[in-house]
């Protein structure tokens, strides 16, 4: 059998074989690396340690004075997803007041065996629309798609897929057929069904109901 008709052949069922992607897995931290001013604390628990010991050997540095909530999914309440494909061992802490904005914390957990667990989070600014594109009173090409940018993450990296066809709370006018799609954790797209009508003037109102990562509203634009 000629060697090129080997190459071709082995060329082919190569091809055929299934090729398995890895899952994305985020690395593990105690808590995320910023945390909105107004939000909840999430403390994600590390494996085999139980809530209630949690609650007993976590400290925060500068205290901060505030309660456990009840211990619910966040995601799941914001976006109705799959609890079992989330951590659910997870604690929940919300401060009586205000975080200081632009401080950093830190939240250590001292574990069964005398060592101890410790990570820093910055305060930043609640949830808003940072921007919109094309920019208002600016000219721009019939194909245009429009681009929202959030300062805060919006959705889970790992559910993009899953949450571009959920509705969105964004209305363009004039009314525009399309679809919204999360092309990362913080920029939402609408791409036209059709071309934008030449000479005329959109505008994009963002409604009540956008709730970020961290559980809290975006207001109304």
């Amino acid at each position: 059998m000629p060697l090129f008709f080997l190459i071709i052949v082995g060329f082919y069922y190569l091809q055929k074989i299934p090729t398995k992607i890895p899952a994305f897995t985020e690395p593990y931290r105690l808590v995320p690396e910023k945390i909105s001013q107004s939000a909840v604390i999430k403390i994600n628990l590390p494996p085999g340690i139980e809530k209630s010991y949690a609650k007993r050997n976590i400290k925060f540095e500068p205290g901060i004075k505030g309660i456990w909530i009840p211990e619910i999914n966040v995601l799941g309440k914001i976006f109705n997803l799959a609890l079992a494909k989330e951590n659910t061992n997870i604690l929940f802490f919300k401060p009586l007041q205000k975080l200081k904005l632009n401080r950093y914390y830190s939240v250590a957990l001292n574990m069964p065996d005398g060592s101890v667990i410790k990570e820093e989070f910055l305060v930043v600014k609640d949830p808003q629309v940072i921007a919109v594109f094309p920019k208002e009173d600016s000219e721009s090409p019939e194909n245009t798609e429009i681009t929202i940018v959030f300062n805060r993450p919006m959705v889970p990296l790992t559910n993009l897929e899953y949450l571009e066809a959920k509705a969105v709370p964004v209305e363009i006018y004039p009314q525009t057929e399309g679809r919204f799609k999360w092309i990362s954790t913080n920029i939402l797209q609408f791409i036209p069904k059709e071309r934008l009508l030449r000479s005329t003037n959109y505008k994009v109102r963002i409604k009540p109901g956008l709730v970020s990562l961290d559980g809290l509203p975006v207001p109304p634009k």
